[in-house]
């Protein structure tokens, strides 16, 4: 015998579950019985390379807002909570840009978190590459002090640059 609390239980869930089909039609990646993800994989790849690119550009936003709020680097006594504070700024940067994108999966999370890691470590490179462009988007003091404190085609981390050629193995010829 069913009373009407139960109808009215059935009813709930099936307007619920009506929802929640919507909302699976529209997802990308769904998750089959099988617990693995269905769904292109060009598109997971294409969303977790944009999710380091976002990570990546966290990290340039954070410096650019930074210079302009605070102007030149000092470079405090610690160079390793200097990174701390930029990577914990670009972390917040990037959150923001992946909830606007709709990218909260643990998935997206890490391949934000690899892109500033990337980013935090390597953009001194295009500095050095591309001086002219970097002056223009910050300024020739900053540029200068920049390439002053760090090594080209290096990794810099808290405050010491590790050439690439020396991570790797290669010897380099000596200029003569």
């Amino acid at each position: 015998m069913t009373t009407w609390q139960d109808e009215a239980f059935v009813n709930r869930l099936a307007r619920l579950d009506a929802g929640h089909a919507h909302r699976r039609k529209h997802h990308k990646f769904l998750v089959d019985g099988s617990g693995r993800a269905s769904g292109s994989s060009l598109g997971r790849a294409l969303s977790m390379t944009s999710a380091v690119i976002i990570g990546c550009l966290a990290v340039l936003i954070s410096r650019y807002a930074m210079f302009q709020t605070q102007g030149m680097p000092n470079g405090p006594a610690d160079p390793g909570l200097a990174m701390i504070i930029d990577a914990l700024f670009a972390f917040c940067i990037a959150f923001v840009i992946r909830m606007a994108l709709d990218m909260t999966s643990r998935m997206h999370f890490s391949a934000s978190i690899i892109g500033v890691f990337i980013a935090l470590t390597t953009v001194h490179n295009l500095v050095h590459a591309y001086p002219d462009a970097w002056a223009r988007a910050f300024s020739s003091e900053w540029v200068a002090h920049t390439t002053e404190n760090t090594a080209p085609k290096s990794l810099y981390i808290r405050g010491r640059s590790f050439h690439l050629t020396e991570i790797m193995g290669v010897a380099t010829p000596e200029a003569g």
